[in-house]
């Protein structure tokens, strides 16, 4: 017989039936749900035959099946196109399987599969899954990778990076221990997956313990916060995955209220480092001894329109690296690596803006052609620092380009921008551990500095430069990937590209820990030719306003309410976004009295109202206009504010 199966994008659509059974050919593609293990011994499944499906978004050649193991697969036979964020239930199984466990960033416009292993958005074989606009088939990335060096103080070198793994590995899952920066084989094992979260999973839970739902049993804490890793046993690190430590006792324990703390309205979170092995890919025998934890956000941002809208195009990143080592470390760059597959992966340019710190991919033409291809006025794909790690100090060296140097607390930002071949050559693949390190500095691999203009290699008679194509496209300026060598040069031919920002040099010693943000922003004017006043314009303007985010903390909306602990004040609100009404959940400490208001965009108060000692109150919003409104609730002594969004149903 043939097992059904729901398959469908969001826990709350169960309207997509798929018919399962275990007669496939081919298992090309593991779709990396690598928790996703149901007990499939109740289950009879069908030992051969035809696979078939009524579900109308899978094309022609495109099938599922699990394994023993109860691992879901995709099986592609004509394109290797990611289209499911999934949630996947047998008719058997006594509970569904929680979204969680499928490792993609994707509750806006991106679908991105992130790794715990020092890269990102491939699945390891080759296939590109940075989708964007999710389920559009485009992909605009296809892998990245963390790459860190520095010199000890005997000034040998100590470097680990990654790219795609062909050799191996220079990063693997896992703390490291505080002690001797060591790592066994069953704290590896346990390590080796990630933590996603929703905010309106946390929300949710604030929620229920607000209303002692969770302290009496009468609702079941989920999975996800329940075994939140927040804390490493023995001598790994106490403070792990980042969480609100509500009763403040140190420990983490939702049945005390604790909860995760996340950014954005969605999360992923993992731990990795490199001295569980050899460094295969840079050939290096001198391990660093860095544990990196890792957060991978983004915002669900529905009412974002005109230049806000990019808030739901972007990801975001930040990495905690931490020297578990006794070693000192100097001159250290942190790099971000980033292969660019923009649609079409064979007609790409790169360049860089080195004022605002971002590096960029753009088309060779206004027609990224082809059945991978975005059509007509292509996007660009940017990836851009937010904040770097703190620079040495007194380095006499304008590290975040704001014309001072040596200022307190100053951060390194893009110090270094550089693209190369795809070969063998001087400019090309680095291979050894000093080839990594040189690139991230910006030099070749047989020691020289990049040079203005050309492929940067061996120009006569031109000043060294950090930043190759760091020309505005479109400008007619020199240095661009279009006007190579001058006014009037031949542009370079388009074809696969990838690209290295770097923050450097700083140093990192024993027990430091420094930190890095960044973000990948996806801009496009489908209105018009790309060109400096429309493609290039937009571009630039979209990474300007996710830097403004980012820096004022002001992101656009909270269309899942991020519950923020000020001082013994919490405050939330549900649903977000509202129709009839909201329920507003108050929790503190003590009973003095608060006062709730209620203003518009204006500032205008549209409701108030003075509370003592309740903790829940419901509040009618089928008169309030659609739009975005903010709740204010304070005491003598603390005040807590939230967004929330009106969108009425009718």
């Amino acid at each position: 017989m043939l097992t059904k199966g729901y398959l469908f994008p969001n826990p709350v659509s169960h309207d997509k039936l798929l018919t399962i059974g275990e007669g496939a050919l081919d298992l090309r593609y593991l779709l990396n749900c690598v928790n996703l293990e149901p007990d499939l011994s109740n289950v009879k499944k069908f030992a051969g035959g035809q696979l078939g499906s009524n579900f109308n978004l899978i094309t022609d050649g495109e099938l599922y099946d699990f394994d023993s193991s109860g691992k879901l697969y995709w099986i592609n036979r004509t394109t290797s196109k990611q289209i499911f964020s999934m949630h996947f239930e047998l008719d058997s199984f006594p509970a569904n399987v929680p979204y969680e466990v499928c490792p993609y960033l994707d509750i806006n416009q991106v679908r991105a599969r992130v790794w715990n292993n020092g890269t990102m958005f491939w699945d390891l074989t080759g296939e590109a899954l940075y989708e964007v606009p999710k389920g559009s088939g485009k992909t605009a990335i296809f892998g990245n990778g963390l790459w860190i060096g520095g010199l000890d103080q005997s000034n040998q070198l100590h470097i680990a990076a990654q790219t795609y793994r062909q050799s191996g590995s220079d990063f693997w899952p896992g703390p490291l221990d505080t002690v001797n920066a060591s790592i066994d084989s069953a704290t590896h094992a346990a390590f080796d997956t990630i933590w996603k979260i929703n905010r309106s999973t946390i929300d949710d839970f604030i929620w229920r313990y607000a209303t002692g739902q969770v302290q009496n049993g009468s609702w079941t804490v989920p999975d996800i916060i329940l075994n939140w890793p927040a804390h490493g046993s023995g001598n790994y690190s106490h403070d792990l995955a980042p969480y609100y430590d509500f009763n403040q006792d140190g420990n983490y324990n939702p049945y005390d209220g604790d909860y995760p703390d996340v950014k954005g309205s969605q999360m992923i979170w993992s731990v990795f480092n490199d001295n569980f092995a050899f460094h295969d890919e840079t050939n290096s025998d001198r391990n660093l001894g860095v544990e990196i934890q890792m957060s991978a956000y983004a915002y669900n941002c529905p009412m974002a329109i005109n230049d806000d809208s990019v808030i739901n195009y972007t990801t975001f990143y930040h990495y905690d690296i931490i020297n578990r080592s006794d070693t000192d470390y100097h001159d250290v760059y942190l790099g971000v690596y980033t292969d660019v597959d923009l649609g079409n992966y064979l007609d790409d340019y790169v360049g860089c803006d080195t004022v605002n710190d971002f590096g960029f991919a753009y088309n060779g033409d206004d027609d990224d052609e082809g059945l991978l291809g975005y059509g007509l006025h292509p996007p660009m794909i940017n990836n851009v620092i937010l904040e770097g790690p703190e620079a040495t100090a007194q380095d006499g060296i304008d590290n975040d380009h704001d014309g001072a140097t040596d200022e307190l607390d100053e951060k390194c930002m893009m110090n270094n921008f550089t693209y190369w071949n795809n070969d063998a050559s001087p400019i090309g693949n680095p291979s050894t551990a000093q080839d990594y390190y040189y690139r991230i500095q910006s030099r070749w691999k047989d020691g020289s500095h990049v040079m203005l203009g050309g492929s940067g290699y061996a120009q006569v008679n031109r000043d060294s430069t950090n930043y190759m194509f760091s020309a505005v496209p479109y400008s007619g300026m020199f240095w661009s990937e279009l006007v190579p060598d001058g006014p009037g040069s031949t542009p370079n031919t388009p074809n696969d590209r990838r690209f290295l920002i770097s923050a450097g040099p700083f140093n990192l010693v024993a027990h430091q820990e420094k930190s890095i943000d960044f973000a990948y922003v996806y801009s496009r004017d489908s209105r018009y030719s790309n060109g400096l006043t429309t493609s290039i314009a937009k571009n630039t303007q979209d990474v300007l306003r996710i830097k403004q985010f980012y820096e004022s903390n002001t992101f656009p909306c909270d269309n899942v309410i991020s519950v923020e602990e000020i001082e013994d004040l919490q405050l939330g609100v549900f649903p977000n976004p509202a129709d009839q009404y909201i329920d507003v959940v108050f929790h503190s400490k003590g009973n003095s009295e608060k006062q709730l208001q209620i203003t518009d965009l204006l500032g205008q108060i549209i409701y108030s109202k003075k509370i003592n000692s309740e903790r829940s109150i419901r509040i009618a919003t089928d008169s309030f206009t659609a739009g975005l409104y903010f709740i204010n609730i304070s005491s003598r002594a603390h005040s807590s504010t939230k967004k929330f969004v009106v969108q009425h149903s009718n």
